[in-house]
Order: C-alpha cells, then sequence, then structure tokens
C-alpha cells in the first residue's frame, strides 16, 4: 500500500494537501479526486494589498488560477454550480476585475474574488 500523496497534476507538486482540512460542502456529492490544491513556485510571501490573479483558466473540471505573488490555487469548478452547468466556450470567456482580485464570467454571469478563493481552498 503506497503512502505517497496523490497529486492533481505529474508537472506541479503540491506544497500542501488540504484533505480533510478544510470543509468542503460538495464533499460527499464529488469524488475525492477533486481536492483544492495551493502550490508554491516562490515570490514574496504576501502583499499589502490583498492576493491578485496573473492568469485564469478552467481546465477540464478544474479551475486554475495563477497569482502575482507565485502560488497557484486550483479548486474544483463543482464549488461553482453556474461554472459547473456553463458550456466549455461560456468557462473559456474569463476576465479579471478588480486589477486581478476577481475573476468574472460574463456569459455565467459569475464572480470570484481571489481572496474568497484562497481562504475556501485553506491558504
Amino acid at each position: 500500500m503506497s503512502t505517497k500523496k496523490p497529486v492533481a497534476d505529474p508537472d506541479i507538486e503540491p506544497e500542501y494537501d488540504f484533505r480533510g482540512a478544510v470543509p468542503n460542502p460538495y464533499a460527499e456529492r464529488y469524488p475525492v479526486d477533486h481536492v483544492p490544491v495551493v502550490t508554491r513556485t516562490g515570490g514574496p510571501s504576501g502583499s499589502t494589498r490583498g492576493p491578485r490573479a496573473r492568469a485564469a483558466r478552467v481546465r477540464g473540471t478544474t479551475l486554475i488560477v495563477s497569482l502575482m505573488d507565485g502560488r497557484e490555487v486550483r479548486v474544483p469548478i463543482a464549488w461553482f454550480p453556474r461554472l459547473l452547468a456553463g458550456s466549455v466556450a461560456a468557462r473559456t470567456n474569463l476576465r479579471m476585475i478588480e486589477d486581478g482580485r476577481a475573476l468574472h464570467w460574463p456569459d455565467l454571469d459569475e464572480d470570484v474574488g481571489v481572496a474568497g478563493l484562497l481562504a475556501a481552498a485553506g491558504s
């Protein structure tokens, strides 16, 4: 039996494994592999202006947000029912707003704050 923790993406080693650390209201509905992952790739530990996104995308069933401070957050889109229900084209039409402090999907009328995303992911 292997004790190695699963990796969400083979080319990125997670800094933290949040299984059991963050209460997930959808945990009973979705598979175990839908675990938020925050990676650390360098950069300053924080900002006085709050976390800001450098880039964001939806790949498959995962929302991936690269932060200005070098971290990357990966969470399941199942946490956001409008994203889950949206088409691939609607999920792709993503804009960063508020100087990177929030993400906006105009076709789905969905907004996600970066600070809230980090809080939900437990970092």
